[in-house]
């Protein structure tokens, strides 16, 4: 079973690909202070910053599941351009369905639905 340094790598580059399909540019910081990944729409210069979380889920009675851990701090903190979460989740050998939420919206979720 592969470490989850290699787990994680391999969640951001299905992110880079994901965003290349939607017609995104991507990069990779050179420095990773938070930022996995930046993409940038070229048809109009919108940029975004990416935090990309993987897990390999777990079977459950009903399914499967899986746990992020996200720093409180770094989900409170306003961001120019802000940050977009990307979950990616590994099951049973395939990749599931994304969720991508930017960190106001996720923020929000947290606070009034607990999540």
């Amino acid at each position: 079973m592969p470490t989850t340094s290699y787990i994680g790598k391999a969640g951001e580059f299905v992110a880079m690909s994901e965003f290349l399909i939607r017609g995104w540019n991507v990069a990779i910081p050179e420095v990773d202070v938070g930022d996995d990944i930046f993409v940038v729409r070229d048809e109009n210069g919108e940029f975004t910053r990416v935090q990309v979380k993987t897990r390999n889920a777990e079977k459950r009675e009903n399914g499967f599941s899986a746990q992020f851990n996200i720093s409180y701090k770094q989900l409170k903190q306003t961001f120019i351009p802000e940050l977009t979460y990307f979950f990616v989740v590994r099951y049973e050998n395939s990749w599931q369905k994304f969720i991508i939420i930017k960190r106001d919206e996720l923020f929000e979720k947290v606070l009034i639905d607990g999540i």
